[in-house]
C-alpha cells in the first residue's frame, strides 16, 4: 500500500480525513477517496505556492518546490527534476476474498 489504512485513524492524515468524509455525510472510508483527499491537499498546497493568476508552468513549478511537506504523518516531498516521486510511504496491506481492505 501507498498511502495509510484509512480506517485506522493512526495518524493525523486519517484523522482530518475521517472528520472531512463525515463531514460530507459520509461514513464509508476508502483507499481511493484517501487518496483523492491527499492529492486534493497537495494540489491546494500547489495552488496557494504558484500565487495569483496560476499557469500550467507555475502550479509545476510551485509543485516542484514542495519539500517535506507533512499532512500529518504522511509527507509529500517532490523534486525539481525526475522522477517526481511525492511520497515513499509503504504499508503492507491484506485484501479478502472480495477485494475488501481487511488491515
Amino acid at each position: 500500500m501507498v498511502f495509510p489504512d484509512p480506517h485506522r485513524a493512526k495518524t493525523q492524515v486519517v484523522r482530518d480525513y475521517q472528520a472531512a468524509m463525515r463531514a460530507a455525510g459520509q461514513q464509508e472510508f476508502s483507499l481511493g477517496s484517501l487518496e483523492s483527499y491527499i492529492n486534493a491537499r497537495v494540489l491546494a498546497e500547489g495552488l496557494e505556492r504558484a500565487g495569483r493568476e496560476v499557469t500550467r508552468a507555475k502550479l509545476r513549478t510551485a509543485l516542484a518546490s514542495v519539500h517535506n511537506y507533512d499532512l500529518g504523518g504522511f509527507s509529500v516531498d517532490y523534486s525539481a527534476a525526475a522522477p517526481f516521486v511525492g511520497s515513499r510511504f509503504v504499508d503492507l496491506g491484506v485484501l479478502g476474498a472480495g477485494g475488501r481492505f481487511l488491515g
